[in-house]
């Protein structure tokens, strides 16, 4: 389990650099590790790749799935979960790369604000996203968080 985590992180921070090769061949590694293993595979990783690539479907699809879970284990209290960040993340990565500017600044826009301290850990998730999207439709001027 152990390494499967640290395959997944090292995988976000590949996406992160633009190192999607190497990010799909570590993602790739942690399914193999699950199969094996009968492990789920671990994170998010998959899916932010399909995002950072376009692949709307697969996106779409991935981040469905992880929104119903975290749906389904959430506590409204608490906020956004790591299933919902990551599933933001994504979504706007995609939508950004789409063109869909107003879209993805409106799904991350709500992240900045309910605990800045765990906003820190997602920070580099988010702000490329929001800073994208901002200056896509107008620049922070507008409607700021």
């Amino acid at each position: 389990m152990h390494l499967q985590f640290a395959l997944a992180y090292l995988a976000r921070i590949h996406l992160l650099t633009g190192e999607l090769a190497t990010a799909a061949r570590l993602i790739e590694e942690d399914s193999l590790i699950a199969e094996a293993t009968g492990n789920s595979p671990f994170g998010y990783s998959a899916m932010m790749l399909a995002a950072w690539r376009g692949q709307e479907d697969t996106a779409a699809e991935l981040i469905q799935a992880t929104t119903r879970e975290a749906a389904a284990a959430s506590r409204p209290e608490a906020g956004p979960g790591v299933a919902d960040i990551f599933a933001a993340a994504a979504t706007a990565v995609l939508d950004n790369g789409l063109g869909q500017h107003d879209a993805a600044c409106g799904t991350v826009r709500h992240l900045v604000r309910p605990d800045p301290a765990a906003f820190v850990i997602y920070a580099p998730l988010i702000v490329p996203e929001l800073a994208e999207a901002a200056y896509r439709t107008g620049g922070p001027g507008q409607d700021r968080p």
